[in-house]
């Protein structure tokens, strides 16, 4: 039990039990106290993970499940290159993915090697399904990918669509070439997209 103060006048009016965390029993004006950890709950603070735009003003950002600020929290200019965007195909977590014009509308779609004008301009790392927007990623560390050989060029597969891969593959004419970029084990890749060639085979 702690003095409390009155919240309007500020005055210690009463003798009040201190908080450990935010519950029904949460009353305004009572102390605080630290937790098992020596740290005052996150429940008592005005915090955020993802940011809401001016609506999270004045909010603290907190870490993510991975440790990380979320990139909604830092100002234009800082973090990766990123969009959110509607899509027209099912996505997987990792999937190498074109940007095109759907009804004047920029649509995320997989990158297909398999045929022309479908190059990849970024990745995703969650999964979605078509409608559902996605954010792509258009610079960085693609690191839900698989299979890939480290310090390998990594290309647009001409065999699966939003697939990237280190075995160079024999094309046919009207095939699309692209080079994702380098990778950096067996899961990661840098992104550092060439100049997409439509094949003459």
């Amino acid at each position: 039990m702690l003095a409390g103060r009155d919240p309007t006048t500020g005055i210690l009016d009463d003798i009040r039990p201190a908080q450990l965390s935010t519950d029904t029993q949460a009353v305004a004006g009572n102390p605080v106290a630290l937790n098992s950890s020596a740290q005052v709950d996150t429940s008592l603070l005005n915090t955020t993970i993802v940011s809401a735009g001016a609506g999270s003003s004045g909010k603290i950002p907190l870490l993510n499940s991975g440790g990380q600020l979320d990139v909604t929290v830092l100002p234009t200019g800082v973090g990766p290159d990123t969009i959110s965007l509607p899509t027209s195909d099912t996505l997987a977590a990792g999937a190498w993915v074109h940007v095109w014009s759907n009804s004047g509308v920029a649509t995320i779609q997989k990158a297909d090697g398999t045929t022309n004008g479908k190059w990849a301009h970024g990745y995703v790392t969650t999964a979605s399904t078509s409608p559902a927007a996605n954010t792509i990623y258009m610079s960085g560390i693609n690191s839900n990918v698989s299979g890939m050989t480290p310090g390998s060029t990594v290309v647009l597969s001409n065999a699966t669509a939003g697939v990237g891969t280190t075995t160079i593959p024999t094309y046919t004419a009207g095939q699309t070439a692209q080079v994702l970029g380098v990778a950096l084990s067996a899961t990661q890749v840098q992104f550092q997209p060439q100049t997409p060639i439509k094949t003459a085979g």
